[in-house]
């Protein structure tokens, strides 16, 4: 155990609202979170950290609008009043249906890279968050910030002629990366169907 005094203020802004939680889903503090890719390890602090025995198993939850989404397992490799690393963590998004929301869909697109020249490549994507104006996805080993990209998702609704507008990049792992974009829907039918779409099914994230 360790009695280092800390503060997320040394950290970069890449922190987030996070949960911390026991091997068994429990409930322990609210506080903010930050992921090191170089040490492969992620850091839990606030005013006050419970303390916990070295290597014993914890969770961080990544919260979005107060939305648990993303859930990082690992170890304990310090812990002190103020700040909590585990190391080798593991992390998934959590689904749907692990929510227990009702009237839940997974959604899977497709973005494409729309260029200059007539030519565009296609990347499938996750999405685990989508609102009329918004949307979240995740994608592996791929860069796409700042390119100009289209939305399309066959199923559960038939959607095209969406532009997508990434304004944050989130990296959680080495092959894993979370995009967060506004939407411009580029014709009204677009737009009409996403609405009727949102209308009848509950998203999680607003």
């Amino acid at each position: 155990m360790s009695n280092t005094n800390y503060s997320y203020t040394t950290y970069d802004k890449n922190f987030f609202d996070a949960i911390l939680k026991d091997d068994n889903n429990q409930f322990l503090e609210l506080g903010k979170a930050c992921i090191s890719l170089e040490n492969q390890s992620i850091d839990f602090v606030n005013e006050f950290v419970p303390l916990m025995k070295f290597k014993s198993k914890a969770k961080i939850i990544k919260l979005v609008n107060g939305t648990e989404c993303h859930c990082f397992s690992g170890t304990v490799y310090l812990s002190s009043k103020t700040r909590l690393q585990l190391s080798s963590v593991s992390d998934s998004l959590i689904s749907f249906e692990e929510l227990c929301i009702p009237k839940k869909v997974q959604i899977t697109g497709i973005v494409h890279n729309r260029h200059k020249s007539t030519t565009m490549s296609s990347i499938s994507i996750d999405i685990f968050s989508l609102s009329l104006d918004e949307v979240a996805f995740s994608i592996s080993k791929e860069t796409i910030l700042g390119q100009q990209l289209l939305l399309e998702i066959q199923s559960p609704i038939s959607l095209n002629s969406v532009a997508l507008h990434v304004y944050k990049q989130l990296q959680f792992s080495i092959d894993k990366t979370v995009y967060y974009a506004t939407m411009d829907y580029e014709t009204l039918d677009s737009k009409s169907t996403m609405i009727e779409f949102l209308s009848k099914n509950i998203i999680v994230f607003p």
